[in-house]
């Protein structure tokens, strides 16, 4: 009876240690939603950002996105990282829009947190009231931005992302082969800026996200291409090494 007894202890001890999945739930044990920033041409507070990053936890929890749902820094045990994402975000291109709405942009990129792989990019433009404040756009937006990464994680299997993946794996990457190393390489963190601020991100070839982005990279030699409507191409090949973290800064050139 003693051995039972403690055997029901330990297992309610482990059970009380892991996310568990609720009804409707997405298969993720953890979100992670690190830093969201602002840039140049969205007009927000730093206010504003406190409250978005607040109320969009709440607003993933509310969606079911993940069993839990952590503020930056958060520790995910080893054992649950791969099942485990961590998001991040740039708010940009404010605009008046009719009847007294704004609209912005807002570019996310979606992490495995075991590898760090990229495993999808977000980029949606979002409207709201002209004459709410900051703690009410948050909320507003928060609400609008848990739904929709729920709709676009809904079909993501994690198994599928290879690691260290560099750039998004859309539809056409469901179900491909993890890349078969025993140890995957340290992937590099990249921040990509450009002047004006907007720039549509190609890696090799492939949508990446628009600036400013940090984007993760896996080593070796890779094409990079910025481009801007009313702007000439930014073009450069860059050589990556595992581990590298630096920020890269074009100044686009007007079209004569």
């Amino acid at each position: 009876m003693k051995r039972l007894l403690t055997v029901a202890l330990f297992a309610l001890l482990f059970l009380g240690t892991r996310p568990t999945f609720a009804k409707d739930q997405l298969p993720f044990r953890t979100i992670v939603v690190n830093h969201f920033t602002i840039s140049s041409s969205a007009g927000f507070t730093q206010n504003f950002l406190d409250y978005f990053v607040l109320n969009l936890r709440e607003s993933l929890m509310k969606n079911k996105a993940a069993a839990q749902v952590l503020d930056a820094g958060a520790v995910v045990p080893a054992a649950d990282a791969t099942e485990s994402l961590a998001i991040e975000g740039v708010f940009s291109n404010e605009e008046k829009g009719a009847l007294g709405l704004r609209k912005v942009d807002v570019e996310m990129s979606i992490y495995r947190i075991s590898d760090h792989a990229l495993v999808k990019t977000v980029h949606e433009k979002l409207a709201y009231k002209g004459a709410m404040n900051d703690k009410q756009v948050a909320n507003f937006l928060a609400m609008q931005v848990g739904a929709i990464i729920r709709q676009k994680l809904k079909d993501l299997n994690l198994a599928s992302v290879p690691s260290g993946a560099s750039v998004a794996s859309g539809p056409a990457n469901q179900g491909a082969t993890p890349a078969k190393t025993a140890e995957p390489e340290q992937p590099a963190s990249l921040q990509f800026t450009s002047e004006p601020a907007g720039a549509e991100i190609n890696v090799d070839g492939n949508y990446a996200g628009n600036t400013p982005s940090l984007i993760k990279m896996k080593p070796g030699t890779h094409s990079i291409k910025l481009t801007k409507s009313g702007y000439q191409p930014w073009v450069r090949t860059l050589d990556v090494n595992a581990g590298d973290s630096r920020t890269i800064s074009a100044e686009l050139e007007r079209v004569p």
